[in-house]
């Protein structure tokens, strides 16, 4: 099931346990969301230096304010996790981070996450370091993602933003893939 973030009912959000491993649901079924169009903001992939050709993912930043709609969502799902009381001796690790009166989402990255240009084509990416050819500081995308299983670590536990597909507002210099894949249309 894929929505539109701002259509989304935060309170469909339940937790279901499938083979020893906790997940969050929407009306008890898998789900996506699609965010509007969002801007990169500076150094939106971590530096090259620390990614490496095995790695399995990397973080995407993405900024945000507390007057976004975004931000507004994200504190609403991060507040009826919180709620739910999942591991009641850890603390709920929240999706929206802030650092120096600053706010920001980490969503995370993988090989089979699909990138797709203007004209909804899939774009060839063969290693994680295909990503930073295209998402660059003030790129317009829009994401489609969905919740990692639980994780725990020491005190905390929390669920990860898992990218899905990528759609660039941009053109791509680069000859894309022909493909068919689900974007909700807005504007």
């Amino acid at each position: 099931m894929l929505s539109k973030m701002q259509d989304f009912d935060v309170n469909t959000l339940s937790i279901s346990n499938i083979k020893d491993a906790t997940y969050v649901q929407s009306n008890k079924q898998q789900f996506e969301l699609q965010t509007n169009w969002v801007t990169l903001g500076k150094y939106p992939l971590p530096s090259k230096k620390y990614t490496t050709d095995d790695m399995k993912s990397i973080n995407l930043t993405i900024p945000t304010t507390k007057n976004d709609k975004h931000y507004e969502i994200f504190s609403a799902v991060d507040e009826k996790l919180s709620k739910m009381n999942i591991l009641p001796n850890k603390t709920y690790h929240s999706l929206v981070s802030e650092k120096d009166d600053n706010c920001y989402l980490k969503f995370k990255l993988y090989l089979d996450t699909g990138l797709f240009d203007k004209d909804k084509n899939r774009i060839s990416i063969t290693s994680l370091f295909d990503f930073y050819k295209y998402l660059r500081e003030d790129t317009q995308i829009k994401i489609v993602f969905g919740f990692s299983k639980l994780w725990k670590m020491s005190n905390q536990y929390g669920f990860t933003l898992s990218i899905k597909r990528i759609l660039l507002k941009s053109e791509v210099k680069e000859a894309p893939e022909k493909s068919t894949t689900s974007f909700l249309d807005d504007e």
